[in-house]
């Protein structure tokens, strides 16, 4: 008869698995989420504007200061926007001259060009979700393993 600890791991065999290849394609899902924000962005129209203030953001006792930026579509169309990827140390000028870049089927989708990279956060975003999946396709892989067939092999002559 089989004790508790073979039942919960031939229960939970394949948790990890789950769990690491769940987290992974949620990984995948994000970073092409962000791959189409960022190609909106280069694909973007870029104009003139203005940072109107800093916007004080606390993160695990770090302070940072993010822009928020304002620009005109057209004659009457103005914005409003906080940067998602620019962030200082200090609040810096205020009223200063910028390039915007905002996708023309969204103009709150913005942000100040040049100032970053925009395929850094999908990058990272893809290597962390496939070492996840890497992770939990290993697990999985394990997991069907069964003892008997290394058994076999430690006791073959």
């Amino acid at each position: 008869m089989p004790d508790l600890t073979d039942i919960l791991a031939r229960l939970f065999a394949n948790t990890p698995a789950m769990v690491f290849s769940t987290l992974g394609m949620a990984g995948l899902i994000g970073a092409a989420g962000l791959a189409f924000r960022a190609l909106r962005l280069i694909n973007g129209v870029s104009v003139g504007g203005t940072i109107v203030r800093w916007q004080k953001r606390t993160s695990d006792g770090t302070v940072s200061y993010a822009p928020i930026v304002r620009f005109r579509t057209g004659p009457a169309d103005e914005y409003e926007v906080q940067s998602s990827t620019v962030f200082e140390d200090e609040p810096g000028e205020v009223d200063l001259p910028v390039t915007i870049r905002y996708d023309p089927h969204n103009p709150e989708r913005a942000d100040i060009e040049g100032r970053h990279h925009p395929w850094r956060p999908v990058m990272a975003f893809t290597v962390l979700a496939l070492g996840a999946l890497a992770v939990g396709w290993q697990a999985g892989g394990y997991a069907e393993t069964d003892g008997a067939d290394v058994d076999d092999e430690l006791s073959a002559p």
